[in-house]
């Protein structure tokens, strides 16, 4: 079962996410930390100066990516949530307006994990034609969590 959690701080921002695990620590203002005492998952931490750090390389962040391109069927994770997960996304079917992604924008976002499942597993569903692997989850978190207001 995919797990996580997050530690809100100060005006809702998120400061730690853990996957398989338990955080048991705040990161030492870099981008990496621990996670529980299974040795397993990941730890994502606030980096320096409170921003979270993207990914990039030659192709771009391969997690955003991941959230813009189509996966073999007609719809992307952008293709209602736009290009910029901070913004207001539509459904590509239904036409109904939905609040940002991003947790910059919409601190409620990831915080009720019973919403979170089911939203992950219908969204992967429509995108992938499956669910989405512990590790697809969390790369699409950790880019979320790279997107300003």
């Amino acid at each position: 079962m995919f797990g996580f959690f997050i530690v809100k701080q100060g005006a809702g921002y998120v400061t730690s996410v853990c996957f398989f695990g338990v955080c048991d620590g705040h990161g030492d203002g870099g981008t990496a930390g621990r996670c529980g005492n299974s040795g397993r998952g990941a730890g994502y931490f606030q980096g320096r100066g409170g921003k979270y750090t993207r990914l990039s390389g030659l192709f771009g962040d391969p997690r955003e990516q991941f959230f813009k391109n189509k996966h073999g069927g007609e719809w992307s994770c952008a293709s209602c949530h736009t290009d910029d997960p901070a913004s207001q996304g539509k459904h590509a079917k239904s036409d109904k307006l939905i609040k940002p992604l991003a947790p910059s924008a919409n601190p409620e976002r990831f915080t009720e994990m019973k919403k979170v499942e089911k939203w992950y597993k219908r969204n992967c569903n429509d995108v992938l034609d499956r669910e989405c692997t512990a590790q697809e989850k969390g790369d699409v978190l950790t880019y979320l969590l790279t997107i300003g207001k």
